[in-house]
Order: structure tokens, then C-alpha cells, then sequence
């Protein structure tokens, strides 16, 4: 448990209630006491000193994140694989690397890093599927080939404006194409 600050006379109710931890490396700062005691005293006195009830409206509100119809669209198997890449927990080398799952984010096209990016827009080992990928995207989003490769992504794993009810539809076939292409690559077979 992480040590509490008792020179504060509020410490209950305070900010910088716990002592932030010593934490010599990222894999230590980002497990479950560093992280949320650093998390608890971010989040304002105003709001610690809420009832449970507020306490929860208030975190659900602020931390989780939305959800959108679309995302649930599709297989679960290609459903769950994306989503995995969304949140950063696929099985990319890059995001095994930051886990420590592996040595070296390294692709096996011997790019530097298998990231997002470079799965869904950069790999040569994937060329075939992406172009029927980007061809289907192109006849929905006109320009789609002249964006920026971030913005690219951004469509891709979380949908055309997600928070605009008009564009369920097309975001629901968006998200079926890219589940398409997640499964036609065969990079993530078990």
C-alpha cells in the first residue's frame, strides 16, 4: 500500500494524500498502486470529497471512455482483434514490446517498429489487403487517400467523427472492412 501523507490535518480528504511512490522504471509506475495513487491525488479535492454515488457519476463521466454502437459491429473474433489494437493491447510487436512480452518491437518486414501505423498503412507484407481495404474506405471518404497517415488511423480504428449519430452506418461498414482486413492479413492467428 503506498504511505500516507500524515503531516496534512485533512489527510482523509486531501490532495497528495498518498506519497508517490519510487518507481525506477515504467513497467513499476504504471502497475496498480503507482498508478492510481498518482491517479486519486490528480483528480481534486472537490471530487474525492464527493458521496459514492456522485464519486461515480463523476469517474464515469470523466474516465471511461464512450461507447459507440459501431464498435460492437462485426465477428467477435475480428471484433475482440480490433479492439485490441485500439487500446493497445494486440498482439503487435510493439505493443508486446511495452508489456515486456518480448525483446525488440521490430516487424517481421524488419521495419523498426510494428506499430498500428505501420500494420494498417506502412507493412509491404500486407499490400494486397490494404489496397482492397483503402479502395472500399476511398469509395466512402473521397479524399481518404490524401489524409495524413495519423489521420488515416484515427479513421480506421475509431471510426469517421464516432460521436455524430449520422455516420453509424457508415462507420458500421468502416469498422466490418477493417475487421476484413485484420483477418485477411493472418497476423494475428493463433
Amino acid at each position: 500500500m503506498p504511505k500516507v501523507n500524515w503531516q496534512r490535518s485533512d489527510y482523509l480528504r486531501s490532495k497528495d494524500v498518498y506519497l508517490p511512490f519510487n518507481c525506477y522504471n515504467s513497467t513499476f509506475s504504471k502497475s496498480f498502486f503507482p498508478y492510481f495513487s498518482k491517479l486519486w491525488n490528480s483528480i481534486g479535492k472537490e471530487n474525492q470529497c464527493k458521496d459514492l454515488h456522485d464519486f461515480k457519476i463523476f469517474t464515469k463521466l470523466s474516465m471511461k471512455p464512450p461507447k459507440f454502437k459501431f464498435f460492437s459491429r462485426g465477428y467477435k473474433f475480428s471484433n475482440v482483434l480490433l479492439t485490441r489494437i485500439r487500446v493497445g493491447r494486440s498482439d503487435l510487436n510493439q505493443h508486446k514490446f511495452v508489456i515486456g512480452k518480448i525483446e525488440s518491437p521490430e516487424c517481421m518486414c524488419h521495419f523498426k517498429e510494428e506499430s498500428p501505423q505501420h500494420y494498417f498503412i506502412d507493412c509491404f507484407l500486407y499490400l494486397l489487403e490494404r489496397q482492397q481495404l483503402f479502395n472500399l474506405i476511398e469509395h466512402y471518404i473521397p479524399n481518404f487517400m490524401k489524409l495524413s497517415k495519423k489521420l488515416k488511423l484515427h479513421i480506421m480504428l475509431n471510426g469517421l467523427e464516432p460521436e455524430n449519430t449520422d455516420f453509424v452506418h457508415l462507420n458500421t461498414i468502416l469498422t466490418k472492412a477493417v475487421q476484413h482486413f485484420i483477418v485477411k492479413t493472418n497476423r494475428f492467428d493463433i
